[in-house]
């Protein structure tokens, strides 16, 4: 799923496990979504260390549900990134009862592991929908031809 949101640039949805904290719901170069039990005030700063996977092919095939990529998903070499983060909401989840949706927003990152977020997210982007052909103006029949 693709979205756009205030972190900044596109997002995905995604499936990486957050330590301590719980799962992403979705991550880009400017932040993350993390699923959490407890609620989080808002304004705090954290730092977060978090895994992604090196293999962007292998990514890709992961996201369009190739049944080979998920049986060897868990012997993936992955990339370990640690930044700063600032909390900048936290609201009740829809997906699960009980939860709270952390949305943190990068503030401490090297230009390389933002990079490297990009590049995991542009990977596992769904394939753009081609553009809506314009539709032509049929004749205005009380005009006639002149």
């Amino acid at each position: 799923m693709l979205r756009t949101s205030e972190r900044g640039g596109p997002g995905i949805t995604t499936r990486v496990t957050f330590e301590t904290i719980g799962p992403t719901l979705n991550i880009s170069a400017g932040g993350m979504c993390v699923l959490s039990e407890q609620s989080v005030p808002e304004g705090i700063n954290v730092v977060l260390k978090f895994d992604i996977p090196t293999n962007m092919d292998f990514v890709g095939d992961l996201a369009r549900g190739c049944r080979v990529a998920q049986i060897f998903a868990a012997h993936m070499p992955t990339l370990t990134i640690t930044c700063n983060a600032e909390v900048i909401r936290c609201v009740p989840s829809d997906a699960k009862e009980g939860a709270f949706e952390i949305g943190l927003n990068f503030t401490r990152i090297s230009d390389e592991d933002r990079s490297r977020i990009s590049e995991f997210v542009d990977a596992n982007l769904p394939p753009a929908e081609p553009a809506p052909t314009p539709a032509r103006a049929a004749p205005d029949p009380g005009r006639g031809n002149r």
